[in-house]
């Protein structure tokens, strides 16, 4: 029996994005095997009522550390040594770009997972401060960690082209979907009461410059009103989103902006729309895209990024800052091979086999024994 420790934060408090992976990668580790032990490290509160995710944690195998103290998130980064030497953790992995920095010279392992190095390649889309402490976090993390694992080709790519000494603790493991996502969706629809009647494209996925539903939005406006469809957009944003909100109106498309809270299930999203148009600039694995295809949606996608590295010829991918290629790729999920149910079918047939959420999982149990 192996006992290991994770970074839980954003497993309790990130509702997308890091918080997914977490979460799923987590219960994907205890369903498969329950003999080890998870000591799952997280600042409080110990009331469920304040932080329902709380009480998803409650596996026999699974053991939540709370941390109530003044400065946890502090704790969390500088102070982690004397808890997990107690808990006689063998392997520690942080979850997302960062491990406890008191863990060096202490006999536990350490493993970090690293989902992106955006900070560094889009320096213009963070707060300077924000950029800063990822900054620190990431390269003190990258100096301490034993193992370190990229989520995609694209990052491990990045990472080594940033800190090119790493290259020989660094490996790829790809990102499972939730469990739901695994389900046919032909013969497990999820229920909803809200798809719209008609053919929409869908976009889904945090508002910000990054993101690019600008320039979709601008692609969309240089096409005749009669070639367009409807587009539901699933996500939330400050400044970005207003943009993007004034920017539709000026164009005089027809726009239906949902708050991700208010979707219910977003495979019944998924699989109802003509297409996910994700036309993101940079990911580091772009997880709406696998969710789509999974789903039996059709994607259209932004090539030389991860997104292209996994759904390969799956998806339409285009130029995602030329109006003209977005167009054509929204052209073929009208009128192409790649709407057709046999298309969909072998596109999520190849996400079942590249993403397989046992043999991902078991890649981690193999590393966590080779380490302990």
């Amino acid at each position: 029996m192996l006992s290991l420790g994770f970074d839980a934060k954003r497993a309790l408090y990130n509702a997308s994005g890091l918080g997914n992976y977490a979460r799923t990668l987590l219960g994907n580790l205890v369903a498969q095997s329950p003999e080890h032990r998870y000591h799952l490290y997280a600042p409080g509160p110990k009331d469920s009522g304040v932080n329902p995710r709380i009480a998803a944690f409650q596996h026999p195998s699974q053991v939540l550390h709370l941390d109530l103290r003044l400065g946890a998130h502090l704790h969390r980064t500088l102070g982690m040594r004397s808890q997990v030497l107690r808990d006689r953790v063998q392997v520690f992995h942080g979850l997302s770009n960062e491990i406890p920095l008191d863990l060096a010279g202490s006999g536990v392992r350490t493993i970090m997972t690293v989902h992106d190095l955006l900070f560094l390649d889009h320096p213009e889309t963070y707060p300077w401060l924000d950029r800063q402490i990822y900054r620190l976090k990431t390269q003190s993390g990258l100096a301490k960690a034993d193992r370190i694992v990229a989520i995609s080709r694209t990052t491990r790519d990045r990472l080594v082209h940033y800190f090119p000494q790493i290259q020989d603790r660094l490996e790829v493991i790809y990102q499972p979907c939730a469990p739901d996502y695994y389900l046919d969706p032909w013969e497990h629809p999820s229920e909803t009461s809200v798809l719209p009647e008609q053919p929409y494209w869908l976009y889904v996925g945090n508002i910000e410059a990054r993101k690019n539903l600008r320039g979709l939005l601008k692609a969309l406006g240089t096409m005749p009103i009669s070639d367009r469809l409807p587009l539901v957009v699933i996500g939330k944003g400050g400044a970005e989103a207003l943009a993007c909100r004034r920017l539709g109106s000026q164009l005089g498309l027809d726009i239906r902006w949902i708050a991700n809270g208010n979707v219910g299930s977003l495979r019944s999203w998924y699989h109802g729309a003509t297409a996910l148009v994700y036309p993101s600039l940079a990911e580091g694995f772009g997880l709406p895209v696998a969710e789509a295809l999974l789903s039996g949606c059709p994607v259209v996608t932004s090539s030389d990024t991860s997104m292209a590295e996994f759904s390969g010829p799956y998806a339409v991918l285009v130029n995602p800052k030329d109006a003209e290629s977005l167009v054509e790729g929204l052209r073929k999920t009208l009128h192409s091979e790649y709407a057709s149910l046999q298309s969909r079918q072998n596109a999520r047939q190849a996400m079942l086999k590249l993403l397989d959420p046992v043999h991902l999982t078991q890649k981690w149990l193999n590393l966590y024994q080779q380490m302990a």
